[in-house]
C-alpha cells in the first residue's frame, strides 16, 4: 500500500486585493496492490469510515468519507499548516490501521506466532 501525497498553497485575497493569509491544499490518494485490492474489497475494507476530523477538509465529500474514497486523489483544504500536518498524519495512521487489516485478512488460514 502507498500513500500518495502533494501539498500546494495558494494566497487569500481580500475584497480590495490585499492579502489575506494563505490556504493549505493536501492531495492524497491510496495506491493497493492487486492482492491488497482483492483482500480490501472480499472483507469489506473500503468501506471503513474515515475519522470525522480527517474527513471535515475533504473538498465535496459525501457525509461519511470511506477508506475506499482515498483510491482515487482526494483534495483537502485547511487554514494552517499546522493542521494540515495534523490531517496528514492522520491520514498515515488510516493508512496503517488498514494496512493491519490487510495483514490479518492475508493471514487467514495459517498461524502467527508471537514470541514475547
Amino acid at each position: 500500500m502507498k500513500l500518495i501525497v502533494s501539498r500546494n498553497q495558494s494566497d487569500m485575497k481580500g475584497l480590495l486585493g490585499g492579502h489575506k493569509g494563505v490556504k493549505f491544499n493536501l492531495r492524497a490518494h491510496v495506491q493497493l496492490t492487486p492482492e491488497e485490492q482483492q483482500l480490501a474489497e472480499r472483507y469489506m475494507i473500503l468501506k471503513k469510515w474515515l475519522p470525522t476530523e480527517l474527513a471535515a477538509g475533504m473538498m465535496g465529500a459525501k457525509k461519511v468519507p470511506e477508506f475506499g474514497d482515498l483510491l482515487t486523489p482526494v483534495a483537502f483544504e485547511y487554514e494552517s499548516l499546522e493542521v494540515l500536518l495534523e490531517k496528514e498524519e492522520e491520514l498515515k495512521k488510516v493508512c496503517a490501521g488498514v494496512k493491519n487489516y490487510i495483514d490479518v485478512a492475508r493471514s487467514f488460514g495459517g498461524q502467527d506466532v508471537f514470541e514475547f
